[in-house]
């Protein structure tokens, strides 16, 4: 676009002069007049007209001027109301008046437009910032603040759109929070067999809403944590769940390979077929983990009452009388039936079953050797009875005989220890035989025995005669 040229008075003048001089000239020759007086009157008409020209044109200036001010203060006030943080720009400082009046007068027309807009656009955001508040429960920027309501219209649409944005955000995040909740329910009921609450609860009313229309939920932040609340009590419940069903699934896979002879209930078998928890079965699973565990603990305490019928036969085969107060021992007088105590048990069977295979024949006979000697203690009790004299058939010679074979038996099978007890020592470059049970010898042991069985009956002597 060309720039416009701003012609002066002076210079419109002079063109007209210039262009019309000639011709008044060339009329007075042809009249024979004088052109010089024309010339002075028009000069002089001329400067007039140029005296009005200036006089018009400044009064024309002062116009725009005091047009100037007031539109200049409009568009300041107005820019600084809509733009409280900006330096409003000025144009009559530099610019020629008529142009800088006209910039003031587009730019302060185009705040206005953009001042109504706004003014349109308030309500709404009002509005809006109320009704979110109110959703969410956050305090609103309008209510009893001071300190916002004394501020520009600008500065407070900007602060309200600033906050709307804030709620807003936390308003989808607290959906999006809800929807989560929704999503990880379906999926307990789903795969877990979990029973939604009642309508009554926080979760209830939710799922009853579903996905579609969880933005007429409630969404303040107190019916977020009571729903956060129920929703971690769900969680625990389903986890608790999921965790008993893996270790009782575990468990009863276990007990089922060990005792196949019981018969297995047909629910917990269908329970164990599955690979996910349902709540609704775990019962089913639970007990018949107990009937297997029960069935267990009966096996196995019959276990450990049959190991230790082993160890005491062994114990004496061995020759061990009394064991009550040996630590070695503690274990069969335990009322912990466990699966280690068994292992226990089963090790001491072993240890002893060597300790009698090692020397079997040397045990063999001292066992001989014992019930003999028991054979004996009670003949020589029978013997030694008062009554014995009245009982029909009594024979003294039969009694007499009895107690000569006894005695010889049991000469003839210390004989054949200490034969064994000679052959050990040989074959043991010198070592005597020393029985595990006692540390002591056979010739030793023998003794004891003897020994032990005749301050026994001496005891029982001495109390007869003080009864």
């Amino acid at each position: 676009m060309s720039r416009i040229l701003i012609r002066q008075p002076g210079d419109i003048v002079n063109e007209v002069y210039s262009q019309n001089i000639s011709s008044i000239i060339k009329m007075c020759f042809d009249a024979g007049d004088d052109p010089s007086t024309l010339i002075e009157e028009a000069k002089r008409e001329l400067q007039k007209m140029v005296t009005e020209m200036i006089a018009e044109d400044d009064a024309l200036l002062e116009r725009k001027r005091s047009e100037l001010a007031p539109i200049r203060a409009r568009f300041e006030s107005l820019y600084h109301e809509l733009h409280p943080d900006k330096t409003c720009p000025q144009y009559g400082n530099t610019l020629p008046v008529l142009q800088a009046l006209r910039i003031y007068v587009d730019e302060h027309k185009k705040l206005k437009e953009e001042h109504e807009k706004l003014l349109e656009r308030e309500p709404d955001i009002r509005r809006e910032e109320r009704q979110l508040c109110n959703e969410l429960n956050e305090r609103s920027l309008q209510i009893d603040n001071s300190n916002f309501n004394s501020k520009q219209l600008v500065t407070q649409i900007s602060l309200l759109s600033e906050h709307i944005a804030e709620l807003r955000e936390e308003k989808t995040k607290r959906i999006n929070h809800l929807s989560e909740v929704i999503r990880t329910l379906h999926e307990y009921e789903e795969v877990y067999g979990w029973k939604r609450p009642t309508n009554e609860t926080m979760v209830g009313h939710l799922l009853a809403l579903g996905l579609t229309q969880i933005d007429q939920y409630t969404l303040t932040k107190e019916a977020l944590e009571l729903v956060d609340k129920e929703f971690a009590e769900t969680t625990e419940q389903v986890q608790k769940a999921e965790a008993c069903f893996e270790q009782s699934h575990k468990q009863l896979l276990t007990l089922m390979r060990k005792h196949q002879s019981l018969i297995p209930n047909e629910k917990a078998v269908a329970v164990t077929n599955s690979k996910h928890c349902r709540i609704s079965k775990l019962p089913d699973l639970i007990a018949e983990v107990d009937r297997y565990t029960e069935h267990a603990m009966e096996k196995l305490t019959s276990d450990i009452l049959k190991a230790r019928e082993r160890i005491h036969v062994i114990l004496n085969k061995l020759s061990v009388n009394d064991v009550t107060n040996d630590s070695k021992y503690a274990i069969l007088y335990t009322n912990d039936f466990t699966e280690d105590v068994y292992f226990m048990h089963e090790e001491l069977v072993q240890e002893l079953e060597a300790q009698y295979e090692v020397n079997k024949s040397m045990y063999e006979q001292i066992e001989i050797w014992n019930e003999l000697f028991l054979e004996f203690q009670e003949f020589e009790k029978n013997a030694s009875d008062p009554q014995r004299f009245h009982r029909r058939g009594y024979s003294a010679l039969a009694e007499e005989k009895t107690r000569k074979k006894l005695e010889a038996t049991l000469r003839e099978c210390e004989l054949r220890l200490q034969k064994l007890a000679n052959e050990f020592i040989e074959k043991n470059n010198g070592q005597p035989f020393i029985m595990s049970a006692n540390g002591k010898e056979i010739t030793d042991y023998i003794a004891q025995r003897k020994e032990d069985y005749t301050k026994a009956k001496e005891r029982e002597r001495e109390a007869a005669k003080v009864r």
